[in-house]
Parts: structure tokens; sequence; C-alpha cells
């Protein structure tokens, strides 16, 4: 009963309020002694009854939220207009203006997932399926669904709505697989992993908002390219109608996306790396392969996480 009593009108044994944080004599956030206006310890600046205004408080909120979006638009633009500059700039130490690569990969991420409709990353049951160990992966579906007692089409669904799901948070493990083929290609200049690992979240982070809105912007030019041809009678109706529909194809979205990624991969290995053009062109197409692979390593991580995570209700 006492500790009801003291639970409900009890007073606690120190009231904090931002007056009393003033007045302190150390550190608010490590308690290391001040010895003036910043902590020599963890650099926190000793706060005074001015930052505590109203006013203060949404100054302070207005230039978190500015000087986010003056690194997000800085780092962007460097992106797509300057590949590899982003990477030169972190490895020679000019980070402070610019996101931090790993923040950049996960906010392009969520661009990504928002805004795209594709599943570059994710595939179906019934491809994954009928690939080259299918028998295996066959065997092991056909058992799930017998022990689960549902129909292909229902346990299908739930496997696809669930991959969804997983697809957002596995996608970084393309990072280190990718950077790492990539570190090897250049053992001989003796660089650490951080180096290829940033390379990497740049090249994806470019990848992830090329395939949201430069694939699109690019079909529009081009199909606005194939009309003015066709007015001026290079080609035919037929011709151009054929066109269109194979750019929005499967085989002509990746043909496509490959030329960019090929040029994109060479002006950045040609920067951070140094390399000749022979040495660059040679691997900027490996490293196309190198993608390829990536991706396919990664659905197969992506469907063996689903498949185990699934849990279906018995129908």
């Amino acid at each position: 009963m006492n500790r009801i009593i003291n639970f409900l009108f009890g007073k606690p044994e120190m009231r904090v309020t931002l007056s009393a944080t003033v007045l302190l004599d150390n550190c608010a956030n490590c308690g290391a002694p001040l010895s003036g206006p910043y902590c020599s310890h963890c650099g926190q600046k000793k706060e005074g009854k001015s930052d505590f205004k109203v006013s203060h408080f949404l100054g302070e909120t207005f230039h978190a939220f500015t000087h986010f979006d003056s690194k997000f638009f800085a780092t962007i633009k460097n992106l797509f207009t300057r590949p590899g500059f982003l990477t030169l700039e972190y490895v020679t130490g000019h980070r402070k203006k610019y996101m931090n690569p790993i923040q950049l990969f996960l906010v392009c991420n969520i661009i990504y997932f928002l805004f795209s409709n594709a599943d570059t990353f994710t595939t179906s049951l019934e491809h994954v399926t009928e690939g080259p160990f299918r028998k295996t992966l066959n065997e092991m579906v056909d058992a799930k669904i017998k022990k689960e007692g549902v129909s292909y089409q229902d346990y299908e669904t739930q496997f696809s709505e669930r991959e969804k799901g997983e697809a957002k948070t596995l996608i970084i493990l393309m990072i280190p697989i990718f950077a790492l083929l990539i570190s090897l290609s250049f053992l001989g200049q003796k660089r650490y992993f951080v180096e290829h690992l940033v390379f990497t979240l740049h090249f994806y982070s470019f990848m992830l908002i090329f395939m949201v809105f430069g694939m699109k912007i690019i079909g529009i030019i081009i199909a606005l390219f194939l009309l003015l041809a066709h007015v001026v009678r290079l080609l035919s109706h037929d011709e151009v109608l054929a066109a269109i529909q194979f750019i929005n194809t499967d085989a002509g979205g990746t043909i496509i996306s490959a030329v960019f990624y090929f040029i994109y991969l060479f002006i950045a290995i040609k920067r951070v790396y140094a390399q000749s053009n022979v040495e660059s062109s040679l691997k900027a197409f490996v490293f196309i392969f190198f993608i390829y692979f990536t991706v396919k390593t990664y659905r197969n991580i992506l469907f063996f996480s689903t498949f185990y995570g699934l849990r279906l209700s018995l129908h």
C-alpha cells in the first residue's frame, strides 16, 4: 500500500528544468568540467538563458532543416553531374559540405522504394524456382506449401508481400559485396576497404535515383527523338511504335541503364582511381557484370530470408 501511495503522491528526488541546466558548472551532456563556452571533451556548447527562448529554438530548427537541405542538394548535384567527385572529396577529407555516404544511400533507398514501381531488386517466386537450382527450390516450396496446407497462389501472394518488406532492409547487403569485388580489382593500389565502400555507396545511390527518375526522363527523350524521326520520315509509324515498346521492356531498360552505368563508372573510376582511358573502360565494363552478379546474389539471399521468415496462417 505504501508503494502505491508513494507512486501516486510521492515527490521525485530532483526536479530538472532548463533553468537548472544553465547553472551547471559541468557539461550537461557528458559531465566533464567546463573551461569555456564549449566542452573540451564532447564539444557541446554551454547553454545560456537566451538559448531557451522560443525564437532561438525555432531558429535552430530552421537552421537544421536548411542545413540538411543544403547538404542534400549539394550532394545530389555532384552525385549526378560529377561522377566519383564525392568519393574523391571524402578520401581527401573534404566532407563537411556533403552528406555522409551511408546517410545518402539510406535516403536514396527510401526514395527508391517510395517512388519506384520496378522490381529490379525483387523477383517473383515463379522466376526464382525456374533458375539453375529449380529442383531443390521447388522441393523446398512444395514441402512448405504442403506443410502449411495452402494453395500455390496463396503462398506466392504472401511470399511476394513479405519479400517487398525484406527487400527494403536487405538491399544494403549489396554494398559490401560490390565493394569487395571492386577492392579485388584494385589490389595493387593498396587502398583501405572503406575507400571502395564509399565509392560503392555513392554509385548505388546514383543508381537508385537513376532508376526512379532517370529512366523515365531518358525514356521520354528517346520517345521524342523517335517521333521527330517519324515527322521527318526517317522512321515509319510501325517502327516508332516497335522502338517505344522495346524501350519499355526489361531488355530495353537493361540495355539503356547499362550504357549510362558504363559511362558513369568510366568517369568515376578515372577520377577516383586515376586510371587511364583504356583501364577505366575495361574496368567499367567489368563492373557492369559485377552489378549483375551482386543483384543475383542479393536475390538469392532475399529468397532464403523470405522463405525461412515467412509465417503463414492456415486457411
